[in-house]
């Protein structure tokens, strides 16, 4: 009987994990394509979603409400979506820019995906957040690769405008951070530098935005160890959505005991109580951003890197 050599073998195991990897791939963009062909818009739910909302009052005030409750979050969303679907689809009261996006912050990610999807083929993306959210929903449904091409097309197709370097920035820290969800550090420090390179190109600086992008660089390349940290609270504040987020960190007998956060910001999907405790969890502000908040969520693991970061003894 003859006997493979360990060479062989080991170029046996290498194209089997090549396959395999293959094979993950393509159950994930299968699970993306199920999950978008399976949307029926508008669902069943929907035409069963009770609201008390008076329907006859203008767009103006209805989006309020739909803000308000989309804040609340659990089955307020739906309320807020069906609102949304009443105004922009049945009853074509505003511009429909606001429809994928209240979709999407109402967490129902396949349906904002099918929108995005459809616009991005006809070209009518026009805002850096339409990309990002689409990348969301993509990465959202393990398509990195989706998620990536989806950033590509926005940085080519951004309208040229007093906001577009900020804009480009956005994008390119945001494809910064999908790299970093791969586990590609070398691609995600590229991005993050060039978003960096971008933000100190504005007239005036864009100094909290690029504090938060440095935070995540940092946060590839730097251990932070919080047995040499005193006991004590500390605390540090970054740029989230609306303004400043602010992250107390406890910490006891070389521990992150607990993560306090104040912000006033209008929608964070839970992320002000979710994103603390991955942080107490994994002993790390490094911890995966929520989905439909992904600023927020950012703005606190760079707080809280800031706040630890500053007490670290040397």
């Amino acid at each position: 009987m003859r006997t493979l050599s360990w060479t062989r073998l080991l170029g046996i195991a290498g194209l089997l994990g090549v396959l395999y990897s293959f094979a993950q791939d393509a159950r994930k963009s299968h699970a993306y394509a199920e999950a978008l062909n399976a949307v029926k818009i508008p669902p069943d739910w929907l035409a069963a979603q009770n609201t008390t909302y008076d329907t006859a009052r203008p767009w103006k005030e209805a989006r309020l409400h739909i803000r308000a409750l989309l804040k609340q979050g659990g089955a307020a969303s739906r309320e807020a979506i069906t609102l949304t679907y009443t105004y922009l689809i049945e009853k074509k009261s505003a511009d429909l820019h606001e429809y994928p996006m209240y979709v999407y912050l109402g967490r129902e990610f396949a349906w904002a995906a099918v929108i995005y999807e459809d616009w991005l083929v006809a070209q009518k993306l026009t805002e850096a957040v339409q990309y990002r959210h689409l990348a969301s929903c993509q990465l959202y449904f393990g398509e990195p690769g989706k998620a990536l091409e989806t950033l590509r097309v926005g940085l080519r197709r951004l309208p040229d405008t007093p906001q577009r370097v900020m804009n480009e920035a956005a994008l390119h820290d945001c494809m910064a951070d999908v790299y970093a969800k791969m586990g590609d550090k070398a691609m995600a420090t590229v991005e993050y530098h060039k978003a960096l390179e971008l933000f100190a190109k504005r007239p005036k600086g864009l100094s909290k935005n690029a504090a938060v992008t440095q935070a995540k660089l940092e946060m590839l390349a730097e251990t932070l160890d919080v047995a040499r940290i005193p006991d004590g609270s500390y605390t540090s504040s970054a740029l989230g959505y609306v303004g400043d987020v602010k992250a107390t960190v406890r910490v006891r007998n070389g521990r992150i005991a607990d993560v306090r956060v104040q912000h006033a910001e209008n929608l964070d999907a839970g992320a002000s109580k979710s994103i603390p405790q991955r942080i107490v969890a994994q002993q790390t502000p490094d911890v995966d951003a929520v989905t439909a908040a992904t600023v927020t969520s950012h703005a606190i693991r760079a707080a809280t890197w800031q706040a630890l970061k500053t007490a670290q003894k040397p």
